[in-house]
């Protein structure tokens, strides 16, 4: 079922499955994609959940402030799944997120922990764990180099918009960042997010979540001893062939004091793009962990 509603000032439009007196659990996308890179845990979890999986603000179907970068600044995307969560009927949830989706979600969960049942987070790290890591592991910033890119004004937008979006293809489906399975992504796959990003304003949008990163990262050098401890349950899932984010990352979390209960596991031969090269794996690692911890209550 596709819906949209007002949240926070924005339009977002959403895709659900499952009965709606069920738990909630709540899908996150990251660049470039929308909801449906979460169509197969969309069709897994319905049956015991009301999956929700939302286009981001600026993305697919939602609505694009355009107002200035700090639009798509996290505190604001946050209140967005704030928003969305009551406006859904529920007071709380189980939060799965990747990429982009997941800085989100690590601000949420820090915000309002309270209305975090549990929390997944795929290939993306908590911002402290990435912090440090970059400090001992420099090379990441060679990994991460495209972050200067998408930071540039204009540019990104008009490079990754020639020859029918190619770069979209490069993302997903050719070395060293798509997926190593081609099996696991088709041509219409592709197109779906060519689409979402090419529509007007939309890649704009994407890129201004980039450009608000140096304003995550200063306040981090002064206030480490600020930032709150989580509590909830989070699992890191990461795939140990991500490109883009190198898979050590997801072993640092074990020792983040910030998180009181974290579990971590890394697929082997799976890219940065887990959720869909490997969905049978993280819906059946996603579903034996929440079992897990239902035992532990």
């Amino acid at each position: 079922q596709h819906h949209s509603v007002q949240c926070n000032g924005v339009q977002l439009y959403y895709v659900t499955a499952g009965d709606a007196d069920k738990p909630l659990m709540l899908f996150l996308h990251g660049f470039p994609e929308c909801w449906y890179s979460w169509r197969h845990q969309l069709r897994y979890f319905s049956a015991n959940y009301r999956v929700v999986a939302p286009d981001l603000r600026g993305y697919g179907r939602s609505s694009r402030p355009s107002s200035g970068v700090f639009d798509y600044h996290p505190n604001k995307t946050a209140e967005d799944i704030r928003c969305l969560i009551q406006a859904l009927g529920y007071e709380k949830c189980i939060l799965v997120a990747h990429d982009w989706g997941g800085i989100v979600a690590w601000t949420f969960t820090e915000r309002y922990p309270l209305m975090v049942d549990r929390f997944v987070a795929m290939d993306i790290p908590h911002m402290q764990v990435a912090l440090d890591f970059i400090r001992q592991n420099p090379s990441q910033l060679v990994r991460s180099q495209y972050f200067f890119f998408f930071y540039a004004w204009w540019m990104p937008e008009f490079i990754m918009g020639l020859r029918d979006w190619v770069l979209i293809d490069r993302c997903l489906v050719h070395k060293p960042i798509g997926f190593i399975d081609q099996d696991k992504i088709t041509s219409d796959d592709v197109e779906v997010y060519k689409w979402t990003i090419s529509r007007r304003g939309a890649m704009t949008a994407s890129m201004n979540y980039y450009r608000c990163v140096p304003s995550l990262i200063a306040p981090l050098f002064q206030a480490r001893s600020g930032l709150k401890r989580l509590t909830m349950p989070v699992l890191v899932l990461w795939g140990e062939d991500d490109a883009v984010l190198d898979s050590g990352m997801a072993e640092e979390h074990k020792s983040c004091k910030l998180l009181e209960d974290v579990t971590v596991r890394v697929l082997k031969s799976c890219s940065h793009w887990i959720q869909e090269e490997q969905s049978d794996a993280v819906n059946q690692i996603i579903t034996t962990w929440i079992d897990s911890k239902k035992a532990e209550q």
